[in-house]
């Protein structure tokens, strides 16, 4: 790269390269089209993220399942041709593998809404969700999956950065450490999400995992969250 052009790339270059060289590998197993680096521990925690794409050959369906007590990644998954009720379904066999471990999902635009309906329908058991506050009404109510805007973009970009620059994340998929190398600053601060193809569609699931990891310790399942969808609660003043 040309000194201009590292100035302006969001990664560590040296960082990435390194792990391009010396821990990427060959995933240690197949199944389908989801690579594995290793199995299922039951005292070890795990979180899983994916974004999602209609899979007419552009942006694909990706999946990044992560160990957060050893701080490496245990498996990925891209298909750009899988239309996304498929690729949830998919991600719901692979997450119960790890013990049904956390599941975020990027719920935006219409793919996002389709996979949001087939998760319900399957009924993963611990699912993501967070809590959106009416301030006319001053009522919150219940959201299921990730939602990228502004905001969140920075914060799981963020995050997984800085966790990726001190050593806490292994990444053994070559595709990911590539999509990483590519990003750039100006990628970062884009304002417009979900409509341009871009292909950072793995790192985008990677972050979305790496947010999983404040909710996988400890965190209460949600196989009643349903009964308490359309339950709203009032907030005190």
């Amino acid at each position: 790269c040309q000194p201009a052009n590292e100035e302006n790339k969001y990664f560590d270059l040296g960082l990435v390269q390194h792990q391009l060289e010396n821990v990427a590998r060959e995933p240690d197993r197949k199944s389908g089209d989801i690579w594995y680096w290793g199995n299922y521990t039951p005292d070890y925690d795990y979180g899983l993220g994916s974004d999602h794409a209609m899979g007419f050959g552009g942006d694909a369906n990706t999946a990044v399942l992560l160990n957060f007590t050893t701080g490496e990644m245990v498996a990925s998954h891209a298909d750009n041709m899988l239309s996304p009720d498929l690729s949830a379904h998919e991600y719901a066999r692979l997450g119960s593998e790890f013990g049904n471990c956390i599941w975020g999902w990027e719920t935006n635009n219409e793919c996002g809404g389709t996979v949001t309906a087939t998760v319900k329908q399957i009924g993963y058991p611990r699912m993501y969700q967070w809590e959106v506050k009416d301030t006319v009404s001053n009522v919150i109510s219940k959201r299921l999956g990730w939602q990228t805007n502004n905001k969140t973009k920075n914060q799981m970009l963020t995050a997984f950065r800085n966790d990726f620059n001190k050593g806490k994340l292994k990444i053994y998929d070559a595709r990911l450490l590539k999509e990483m190398k590519a990003y750039t600053k100006s990628d970062a601060a884009e304002r417009t999400t979900g409509l341009a193809t871009r292909h950072f569609d793995l790192l985008i699931a990677a972050c979305i995992a790496n947010q999983m990891k404040g909710h996988a310790e400890g965190s209460s399942s949600t196989k009643d969250f349903y009964a308490n969808l359309e339950r709203k609660k009032r907030v005190r003043r």
